[in-house]
């Protein structure tokens, strides 16, 4: 689950990191990949098999999982122990969502927006929806943002 503005919990689904083009014969194949992954290990949680099978991310996933449904982060980030979610590892995926809004007479159409989604020995334990402003907010003249840990 994400945390929302004002406190309200809003699920992470497939959806929000897919292109439309080719979007229906795009979930056929990843439900068949889901299906075959679930096949081929047994021992998952029968609550992880459902979010799977629903092609939603939630606390509890494994990297391979998460990586399953999302594919590749566009960025994976060592983070200190001591930040949000006890996280060792931030995993950050860009996205541009199309929403219609009008400033003057001229239609705008997109909003880039961020998952930052956080693990801790390999298993996920927080996920955060940033817009472009907090993601500004977030890194400092160096491009060190506060949570990251020197390396």
């Amino acid at each position: 689950m994400v945390k929302g503005g004002f406190g309200k919990k809003k699920e992470v689904r497939v959806e929000d990191f897919r292109e439309i083009e080719m979007y229906d014969e795009d979930i056929i194949a990843l439900k068949e990949e889901v299906e075959a992954y679930i096949s081929s290990h047994p021992a998952i949680d029968e609550v992880i098999k459902n979010n799977l099978r629903q092609l939603k991310v939630v606390d509890g996933m494994t990297q391979e999982e998460t990586r399953l449904l999302l594919s590749d982060p566009d960025k994976i980030e060592k983070i200190g122990s001591r930040t949000k979610y006890g996280a060792s590892e931030r995993w950050i995926y860009k996205t541009i969502r199309w929403r219609a809004f009008t400033v003057f007479i001229f239609p705008v159409c997109f909003v880039r927006e961020a998952y930052y989604l956080y693990f801790k020995d390999d298993i996920l334990v927080g996920i955060d929806k940033r817009s472009l402003k907090q993601m500004l907010k977030q890194t400092d003249a160096a491009g060190v943002g506060p949570e990251t840990k020197a390396q």
